[in-house]
């Protein structure tokens, strides 16, 4: 069987994130949901998921605020990881700007954030990273992660051989259509989309080298991909089947 692990992050970033993923839930073929819980309208996300069992959640555990005009702060408190923040107690911009912090405060915080996704209720299965820094250490980081999630009874997508699948570019459904065709069983993809819909909370998001609308353009785009009848057809058609983390063979 060809698999696919369908994935949408940044769940409780916006409140058309939240609408879409749950639309590209509802009516689509995503199968993993990844939230946030350092954001504005988290708790809006998970009030929507919490007694849901047929979708696999998982920790979009994030040290950034990536966008221009919109800050986030740690779950933890300031005084337990001062190396992840500003002099205002905010998150930096860029993961690149996080890399000389505290690998321990790194993990004080993700501990943090999972214990948080908990208490709300939310059935947590998995971690991710919010704009990959696994890299950071040299790599112990993923190490540490990993031995959390193994201690957490968590997947660790980090350490997961994935295929990677294409962002769609454009509107062609068709050429999207050609690249699923080529999936083999051999692999294990994991395609991953940012659902938004192009609503005027989103049309001025942006930061250094995007334009207003660029964002809430693709983001729609992949919203669309996850919905479209044609991509639900093609993935019966030709045995894709599309599935939760849980559901893999192995859990790192």
């Amino acid at each position: 069987m060809k698999k696919i692990v369908t994935r949408a992050d940044d769940f409780g970033s916006f409140k058309t994130a939240n609408k879409a993923i749950i639309d590209c839930v509802n009516n689509g073929i995503v199968k993993n949901v990844s939230i946030m819980v350092v954001t504005d309208y988290w708790q809006e996300a998970a009030e929507a998921f919490k007694n849901r069992n047929d979708i696999c959640l998982g920790l979009h555990f994030t040290i950034n605020a990536e966008w221009d005009d919109i800050n986030w702060k740690p779950v933890s408190s300031v005084e337990q990881v001062p190396s992840l923040v500003t002099e205002d107690g905010l998150f930096r911009q860029s993961p690149s700007d996080q890399k000389d912090a505290s690998l321990n405060e790194i993990m004080i915080e993700c501990k943090s954030q999972l214990e948080l996704a908990r208490s709300a209720g939310l059935n947590i299965e998995y971690l991710d990273t919010h704009c990959g820094f696994e890299w950071f250490g040299e790599g112990e980081l993923r190490n540490l992660l990993n031995e959390f999630c193994q201690t957490e009874g968590l997947v660790y997508s980090g350490i997961i051989d994935f295929e990677k699948l294409p962002s769609p570019e454009s509107k062609d459904v068709d050429g999207y259509v050609e690249v699923l065709k080529g999936v083999d069983s051999e692999s294990i993809y994991l395609w991953i989309g940012h659902p938004c819909n192009p609503v005027d909370e989103i049309m001025n998001v942006v930061h250094a080298g995007l334009n207003p609308g660029d964002v809430a353009k693709q983001r729609d785009l992949q919203r669309d991909m996850f919905l479209n009848e044609k991509i639900v057809e093609v993935c019966k058609d030709y045995g894709v089947q599309t599935v939760k983390y849980t559901e893999l063979s192995f859990n790192g």
